[in-house]
């Protein structure tokens, strides 16, 4: 089973934000988009071959706030990013917070992935929560 990774942000991140913090994980990392957009692929390389670190889905407006406790229950949410979370449920249509879902395997390579999402997290004064499969 992959580790299950949710990104939860007071706002949406940028594509430099994106590189910068593959880039501080894998100094080398290669990053392909799948299916138009969809979904951003990381890599690192693994002896001849290159290894999957990280699939990343597109952003998602956070338009349910309560799903956070509901998917997530306990997970301690940081001040910019309960902010966020009052402004959705005050007017979701113009809430920036944003939800993603990120996938990364459960090998030693797969914790670099992780580290990219918790990089992610922490500059947007959001929260990355792994679950890890098992």
């Amino acid at each position: 089973m992959p580790r299950e990774i949710t990104i939860l942000s007071p706002r949406p991140l940028s594509d430099v934000e994106v590189l910068q913090a593959a880039t501080d994980a894998i100094p080398e990392v290669g990053v392909r988009r799948i299916q138009p957009g969809a979904l951003l692929q990381f890599a690192a390389s693994s002896g001849d071959e290159a290894e999957i670190v990280l699939t990343m889905e597109q952003p998602s407006y956070l338009r349910a706030p309560e799903e956070i406790e509901r998917l997530h229950p306990g997970t301690v949410l940081p001040a910019a990013m309960l902010e966020a979370m009052v402004q959705a449920a005050i007017d979701p249509a113009t809430s920036q917070a944003v939800w993603i879902d990120a996938t990364a395997p459960a090998t030693p390579l797969g914790l670099v992935g992780a580290g990219i999402c918790e990089r992610l997290a922490a500059a947007a004064g959001g929260v990355c929560i792994v679950q890890d499969g098992r």
